[in-house]
């Protein structure tokens, strides 16, 4: 993201609630741009990261202040176990709104709300001259408009380029025009630069899943349709850890067997690549047999 050159930037769900408290806390030690994120609280007692900041008020050439502010999807079931306190998008916004449009001429928000929200930000809070929007990974080919805000989305994997326009008239000190452009850019050749970038960083992911962390003397198949070994046994510590007094996984957690011999960090990933998070709960016997018979 520093190759990039970004200016500012807000976190979504996929870094938030997958990184340990201690690896977000320092995920953007190192950046070269601005982290705005209105509604995260640390929930640890102790400060935010020094890199995230409730508010960025950037100053263009001509001397025109944009405020800009950052809303992350208040997923809390997750972030509060991960010490962390997302508050709700919209009473953060109402609390400073008018204070930052006292100090700028033109106000963006960074939005990993998705578009539904978006759209009722705009017809709530008119102050808000652009929202560019990510997380629902939508795509507006010229922006929408609703009421005085533009909406702007660029879709996904890179596929669109976004740029906004905005006129300003230094007559009249007021914004005049603001618009929303997306092109594609998959046809165009792949940049030399970032290739080898992430060719590197391949080069270096390969050497650290490569650790070997165990040695098995027999496969560990997986079958979604069958109980086998190695599910029985994650079955069996998800019942220790949780102190249940039964334990169910999905079929699917599993996306592939393991061979007989060394097993590495690399092995683990590839057949199962996503975050876990354990939870137990009280059922009645009547329930849990309903979820048998019915499933």
């Amino acid at each position: 993201m520093n190759d990039v050159d970004y200016d500012v930037v807000t976190i979504g769900n996929n870094e938030g609630i997958t990184l340990s408290h201690k690896d977000l806390f320092h995920l953007y030690d190192d950046a070269a741009f601005n982290v705005v994120c209105t509604n995260l609280y640390n929930e640890k007692g102790e400060a935010n990261p020094s890199w995230c900041k409730r508010r960025q008020i950037l100053l263009s050439k001509h001397g025109v202040k944009v405020g800009v502010l950052g809303l992350t999807a208040p997923f809390n079931d997750y972030y509060e176990l991960l010490g962390w306190h997302i508050s709700p998008p919209l009473e953060e916004l109402a609390n400073i709104i008018k204070e930052l449009q006292e100090q700028v001429d033109v106000i963006v928000l960074l939005s990993h709300l998705g578009l539904s929200v978006d759209q009722l930000i705009a017809r709530q809070f008119p102050e808000v001259d652009v929202i560019i929007g990510g997380h629902t990974h939508h795509l507006l080919r010229q922006g929408e408009y609703i009421g005085n805000t533009l909406l702007t989305a660029a879709g996904k994997l890179c596929e669109f380029v976004g740029e906004v326009h905005l006129e300003w008239d230094h007559e009249q000190q007021k914004l005049m025009k603001k618009e929303a452009f997306t092109t594609n850019i998959t046809h165009l050749e792949h940049d030399a630069g970032t290739e080898q970038t992430l060719n590197q960083l391949y080069i270096e992911a390969e050497k650290r899943l490569g650790k070997v962390i165990t040695h098995i003397e027999r496969p560990l198949s997986v079958n979604w349709f069958e109980n086998t070994f190695i599910i029985q046994e994650l079955t069996n510590t998800l019942i220790t850890w949780t102190k249940a007094d039964c334990a169910m996984l999905n079929a699917g957690l599993l996306l592939d067997s393991l061979p007989k011999g060394a097993i590495t960090y690399g092995d683990i990933h590839r057949i199962c690549p996503i975050r876990l998070t354990r939870a137990s709960f009280h059922l009645r016997g009547v329930n849990l047999w309903r979820l048998f018979v019915y499933h």
